[in-house]
């Protein structure tokens, strides 16, 4: 029953596209098909970057161009004590996301990356810190793996 229950759930989210005139996406990597009942959502453009998570003033700020992630953070207060700052990721406003292990080399800084209008700095909470916390999300991960096998072996 379980499987068959989520065979049936639709997927729901962002898929990240770029929107160009169809005649210049048609054949590209970026061509993309639409079946009946797609809905494409293009919102208006914001006028502002936000930044959420474990910083010590969440909020949103005007755009400012050519500004960076440390900007933005510098802010907000910058990341908190409990913050996990090997973690922090930027939401890009058309779903992508860009974490700081995906900016690597020897001359790009995650700190340094420009930003665009509608774009989210998130600065995660440091699980590992709040010991509750971990032992709830341990627990967590164990119920899930316990239903996820329950699950499997009554399908069979």
């Amino acid at each position: 029953q379980i499987i068959d229950q989520l065979k049936e759930i639709e997927a729901e989210g962002r898929v990240a596209v770029k929107l160009s005139p169809p005649d210049k996406l048609k054949g590209t990597e970026f061509d993309f098909n639409l079946d009946d009942g797609d809905v494409l959502n293009v919102p208006n453009k914001p006028e502002y970057v936000s930044v959420v998570g474990s910083v010590y003033s969440p909020s949103s700020y005007m755009y400012q161009k050519d500004k960076t992630v440390e900007y933005y953070l510098d802010r907000s207060g910058g990341p908190t004590n409990r913050a996990d700052e090997d973690h922090i990721y930027v939401l890009k406003a058309n779903g992508e996301v860009v974490s700081i292990s995906s900016v690597k080399g020897w001359f790009s800084d995650f700190y340094d990356l420009r930003l665009k209008p509608g774009d989210t700095i998130v600065v995660p909470e440091d699980l590992e810190r709040i010991p509750y916390l971990r032992l709830v999300k341990d627990v967590t991960d164990i119920v899930f793996k316990i239903a996820t096998t329950a699950g499997v072996a009554l399908s069979l």
